[in-house]
């Protein structure tokens, strides 16, 4: 999600969950503080951060959030499955036949993978018996 995507949602859900005001709302997405455009004492003498009224605000964004997330997995455990997510993200973002085509080539890529460690594996142990064959013996 972008930075404005989370300000909007903000913006909607902070008025219509919280019954924050338009100021309120303000005070948190506004890049100059909450001071209305031109004017002069809120924006250099008013100087006053409210950190005290966005932590309340951000507590209750944050702890709305919270709970919005836990229903979501309560309704859907596969949330908590990374790999089960992203094919389910690829699988929307794309359709099912490019995403079946990338489960193969993926297969393909760990198959792959796997004969290459076994051969690795192989050499390994071949070195490893030469080594010993070459060591003087007691």
């Amino acid at each position: 999600m972008s930075p404005h995507a989370w300000r909007r949602g903000f913006g909607t859900h902070g008025k219509r969950e919280f019954g924050l005001s338009f100021d309120e709302c303000k005070l948190i997405l506004d890049h100059s503080e909450g001071a209305p455009p031109g004017d002069v004492t809120a924006g250099n003498y008013a100087l006053d951060p409210m950190l005290q009224k966005k932590k309340q605000i951000m507590a209750l964004w944050t702890n709305w959030l919270e709970l919005q997330v836990q229903a979501a997995i309560s309704a859907d455990p596969h949330l908590l499955n990374a790999e089960v997510l992203r094919d389910e993200i690829y699988r929307a973002r794309y359709d099912e036949e490019r995403w079946l085509k990338r489960k193969s080539q993926a297969q393909a890529f760990s198959e792959a993978a796997e004969s290459a460690e076994l051969d690795l594996t192989l050499v390994r142990q071949r070195r490893s018996a030469n080594d010993a064959d070459r060591s003087p013996r007691d």
